[in-house]
């Protein structure tokens, strides 16, 4: 296994690398500040790949859903997706590795997701999600959740 800080130095090389041979894909990084140093520190990574993004739209169904889950091993997070489930398939539309899950890291992921996918104001689209709080704010539109 590699140097893991080592690779989170070359996030921004990896961006431009996904970009490049991506072309119409999203890839953001998004870094802050230590207080105390100003050093740069990693708070998420998105991609959505033109690819899958056509793919959403190639279909009839408006049916996404949202899931995170943990990140094991030296480096710790969380994976936040964005998939299609219309047809009982899965196709991973858009997906951010963020440090924690939280109200904020999902407002971020959403709303580069609903830029990325055009939903405007949601509607005419169906969320699933497992969360216990209907999203409200800069997510509108019709949202369902399962448990």
């Amino acid at each position: 296994m590699g140097d893991h800080i080592v690779e989170y130095g070359r996030i921004f090389y990896y961006k431009d690398g996904i970009l490049r041979t991506n072309p119409g894909s999203t890839c953001i990084v998004k870094v802050g500040e230590t207080a105390e140093t100003g050093h740069k520190i990693f708070e998420g990574f998105y991609v959505c790949f033109h690819a899958l993004r056509k793919a959403f739209f190639g279909g009839t169904r408006r049916c996404i859903g949202l899931d995170g889950c943990f990140l094991k091993g030296v480096c710790r997070g969380q994976l936040l997706v964005v998939y299609r489930d219309g047809n009982n398939q899965m196709l991973p539309i858009a997906w951010a590795v963020v440090e924690v899950e939280n109200k904020f890291t999902w407002a971020w992921f959403f709303t580069l997701v609903k830029n990325d996918l055009d939903l405007r104001e949601g509607h005419e689209l169906t969320l699933i999600t497992d969360m216990q709080k209907i999203w409200t704010g800069n997510c509108s539109g019709r949202f369902i959740t399962t448990c």
